[in-house]
């Protein structure tokens, strides 16, 4: 379902763009879902990309007289572009409170994909997709020994 308002950001490498655009274009929410403006209701995260650069899409949606898990639901058993969920198999049941975060990525270990954030709002749920793309000469920082990367949407 193609959000009709797009915020783009981030790299303008035409590849990395079309890539976060054929993802942004497949992303796929239960029937009734509409585009909402980003003050649907309050979101009070962000997803920071450690690896770039990257293109950065963002776009919103209201999934009318839903419930997080519904949503969730929907969007863990209809992945955009092929993406798996940071979680594999199973989303643990307790991050259903009033928002969850859902990651995406095309590859265990990846730093690119979609997070989608959930919140509920006065109508429904509200759906943001903040959606990267890495270039080709993309890199990640350094880390200390041992410490890794945590996945997209992790929190």
């Amino acid at each position: 379902m193609p959000p009709t308002r797009v915020v783009e950001s981030g790299s303008n490498d035409e590849e990395a763009r079309a890539q976060a655009h054929a993802w942004l274009d497949d992303v796929s929410l239960p029937p009734g879902a509409t585009d909402a403006a980003p003050n649907a209701a309050a979101l009070n995260s962000y997803t920071g990309w450690p690896c770039g650069p990257v293109a950065e899409l963002e776009a919103f949606w209201l999934v009318p007289d839903a419930t997080l898990r519904e949503t969730a639901e929907w969007i863990d058993a209809n992945p955009a572009g092929d993406l798996m969920s940071v979680w594999g198999e199973h989303r643990p049941e307790s991050m259903n409170y009033d928002g969850m975060m859902l990651g995406f990525i095309p590859e265990v270990g990846a730093q690119e994909g979609i997070v989608y954030t959930l919140t509920t709002a006065p109508n429904g749920i509200l759906v943001r997709a903040e959606v990267a793309a890495q270039t080709s000469d993309a890199s990640c920082p350094e880390l200390p020994e041992g410490e890794l990367y945590g996945p997209p949407g992790m929190g």
